[in-house]
């Protein structure tokens, strides 16, 4: 898991240059759609080895997607991961309760963090993150109540601009067309917007794929086809990236954006004839 973790952080860093045809991107680019949040509620003092113990969270996202709050323990001279646990939550917002057991080879210093991303997605696609402090001891001091998991559903229409990968594939057929749903809303008196679906090499960020539509006011599903060419190359990792941004202006003015890291290019073999397989 840490040498997932480790191409992931990697990967993400590459993703951050990327930068479309026109434009730059920060390694914090802002958009108009507000930030999730993740705090945390309570922690034990200190843990101990193969002795189970509770960390209690609260998260609050714009909208409703599927989403998982991850706590990780590192070792902090190496940044291998030592032990963790993944919850997953399905409303916008909620208190949820990890469960995780420090195993007895681990290795001190210790670095915990934790942060929610969109469900089957890791470090690179988080949407927030926070870290907290527990050290080593002979017992758990101060240990935490487990929490009942909650959640819920935003009381008040969606009153933002926002673009959401919906559903995508675990891999993308070289020399197929391949949909994407995409679920965007646009408020009401804006400026010409277009919003686009693009498949991109993770180690330097180029395009393999595109598609965009023009988009429409309120909130809608669309589905968009992929034309990945036919001599993509599977070895390479990739990323999808949806972007909602205003006809003809550079990425960086984009006003939404959402990336999902959890698929890859899949090339079929071509079944040679018998005559070309005795060449």
């Amino acid at each position: 898991m840490f040498r997932k973790m480790t191409l992931f952080m990697a990967v993400a860093a590459a993703s951050l240059a990327f930068a479309g045809a026109d434009a730059s991107v920060s390694t914090e680019p802002e958009t108009r759609t507000p930030k999730p949040m993740l705090k945390v509620l309570c922690m034990p003092k200190s843990v101990a080895l193969n002795t189970p113990f509770y960390v209690n969270l609260e998260y609050a996202a714009p909208f409703s997607r599927p989403m998982a709050i991850h706590v990780d323990l590192l070792n902090a001279d190496t940044n291998e991961w030592q032990a963790g646990d993944v919850v997953k939550v399905t409303g916008a917002a909620g208190k949820v309760t990890s469960r995780i057991v420090v195993p007895q080879d681990a290795k001190t210093p210790f670095k915990w963090f934790a942060y929610i991303a969109p469900q089957d997605e890791n470090w690179p696609n988080m949407l927030a993150t926070t870290t907290f402090t527990a050290d080593l001891g002979a017992k758990v001091m101060a240990p935490c109540a487990p929490l009942r998991n909650t959640a819920r559903s935003p009381s008040k229409p969606v009153d933002f601009d926002y673009v959401l990968v919906k559903d995508y594939p675990s891999a993308f057929h070289a020399g197929a067309k391949t949909p994407v749903e995409v679920q965007y809303n646009l408020m009401p008196d804006q400026p010409s917007m277009y919003v686009s679906a693009t498949l991109l090499r993770a180690s330097d960020n180029t395009v393999v794929a595109s598609a965009q539509e023009k988009a429409k006011e309120g909130e809608h599903d669309l589905t968009m086809f992929m034309d990945v060419p036919a001599d993509a190359l599977m070895s390479e990792p990739v990323y999808l990236m949806a972007v909602l941004k205003p006809a003809g202006k550079a990425f960086s003015e984009r006003v939404a954006e959402d990336r999902v890291w959890a698929t890859s290019v899949w090339q079929q073999r071509r079944m040679l004839r018998a005559s070309e397989a005795d060449n």
